[in-house]
């Protein structure tokens, strides 16, 4: 139980890192019916429940054979080795390859209404800019024709050109 509080701890700790668990491989050297490979069966289980809910973790799940192994069955061979640092480097060329996605691109929507400053009744500017390619999309248009456009009683003041302004006389 302590293993697991560490290793909550741990993955707690590192929130904006994303993290590769291993799962234990089953051992050679024993027969497969012993009680120390059913607890690396049971003990493989619990990890994947556990860390099933953590965002920042992925968990490998790897079939090993006897000929991963050397002769006496504990530790992984060359060709053992092999297998698992390849699929360590698939699995981590995939989480790149899910994190590039195309940006959302938001199209700028420039609205005027306002007769004193431009000596016009009623006179409005929309201008739909895609920052891209300067396209409007189809999917993207939005119906304005039938929304009111909010406007405000305030008096509004003619903007001050510089030298009207007394830090420029």
């Amino acid at each position: 139980m302590k293993g697991i509080k560490h290793l909550n701890d741990f993955i707690n700790q590192r929130t904006n890192t994303n993290i590769r668990i291993i799962t234990a491989p089953h051992r050679y050297d024993l027969p497969s019916t012993s009680c120390i490979n059913n607890e690396v069966q049971t003990f493989n289980r619990k990890l994947c429940k556990f860390l099933n809910n953590k965002e920042n973790v992925k968990i490998i799940e790897h079939e090993t054979k006897r000929e991963d192994f050397t002769q006496h069955g504990l530790h992984l061979n060359m060709s053992g080795k092999d297998k698992i640092a390849k699929l360590l480097a698939q699995n981590i060329t995939q989480s790149f390859e899910d994190t590039k996605k195309s940006p959302i691109v938001a199209k700028w929507r420039a609205t005027h209404n306002d007769s004193d400053l431009t000596n016009s009744s009623d006179h409005t500017i929309n201008a739909d800019i895609d920052p891209t390619n300067n396209k409007e999309r189809q999917e993207d248009s939005v119906d304005f024709s039938n929304q009111g456009f909010r406007t405000s009683n305030r008096t509004k003041r003619i903007p001050n050109s510089r030298s009207d302004d007394f830090l420029w006389t």
